[in-house]
């Protein structure tokens, strides 16, 4: 109920034991990733470019727009195909990427730390 965090409501949704429990069995390294792209608040130029560290907020990826979490994980074209591969689409949306399992995933096969 608390005003603004709407990137974390969109990913995170309500209450749930089942992802709870899944991310208190996770090393804390993965668990500062989940958290960091969930809010936002990740080494992605969007965030960066807000604090000032780069001077750029575009995508690293694909250039278009600003690289977001949003756009990272649902939108960037140059992600399509690692998105089909992980989540079964090349172009999702937050409420339907609550698989904390799949995000892993998706970090491995990128090789990125947030």
């Amino acid at each position: 109920n608390v005003r603004g965090q709407n990137h974390a409501k969109k990913f995170v949704g309500g209450r749930d034991e089942k992802r709870s429990n899944f991310l208190l069995s996770l090393k804390r390294v993965e668990v500062r990733s989940l958290s960091r792209l969930l809010t936002g608040h990740c080494r992605l130029n969007y965030h960066m470019n807000k604090l000032g560290i780069v001077n750029c907020s575009s995508c690293r990826f694909c250039g278009l727009t600003d690289e977001t979490a949003e756009h990272f994980l649902c939108e960037c074209p140059a992600l399509m195909q690692r998105r089909m591969r992980v989540w079964g689409s090349c172009l999702t949306k937050p409420h339907e990427m609550r698989d904390l399992k799949k995000f892993l995933e998706f970090f491995r096969d990128l090789s990125l730390v947030f």
